[in-house]
């Protein structure tokens, strides 16, 4: 066990983390560095884009950003507001994206690092959560966040640098 304690408001074995602030994912990411001995690390706003939609800027007709693509099966890819009744779900239940990773959008956003100039902030909490509805899973949803923060809907996934 890499943490003592499991601070989710959801529990078990195959559900995802949340509630948890940067300053957890650092500490998390701090003790998983130096019991494996890789580098671990979150993945910054465009690295999660292209994990999530295999393009660092995929525009809608209306210019706004997109995670999923237009014409999506919802309900078939993702956790969402009409299908989680409020909960998050066992990881790996719906159908993966292109890259074979689950849960990119739905379930849980997901904290990365900011490298987009045009937005404020140092952390973003990327993609749509178990509370979301299509239009939030649609366009390319993004929080900023203080260190601190946390949330239900926000838990995170980690690069593997070489």
């Amino acid at each position: 066990m890499i943490m003592n304690a499991n601070p989710s408001m959801f529990k078990g074995d195959d559900l995802p983390v949340e509630n948890v602030s940067i300053e957890d994912c650092e500490m998390f990411i701090s003790r998983l560095n130096k019991m494996s001995g890789k580098r671990y690390r979150l993945p910054t706003r465009k690295e999660w884009l292209k994990a999530a939609t295999g393009s660092e800027d995929v525009m809608l007709e209306d210019g706004k950003k997109t995670s999923m693509k237009e014409g999506a099966d919802f309900t078939a890819e993702a956790w969402y507001n009409r299908n989680s009744s409020s909960q998050t779900h066992e990881v790996g239940r719906k159908r993966p994206n292109l890259y074979g990773l689950y849960d990119v959008n739905g379930n849980v956003q997901e904290w990365c690092v900011n490298d987009d100039t045009s937005i404020k902030g140092e952390y973003l909490a990327c993609g749509g959560a178990y509370d979301c509805d299509e239009i939030r899973l649609l366009m390319e949803s993004v929080i900023t966040a203080n260190k601190g923060d946390r949330s239900s809907t926000c838990g995170f996934r980690l690069v593997l640098d070489n």
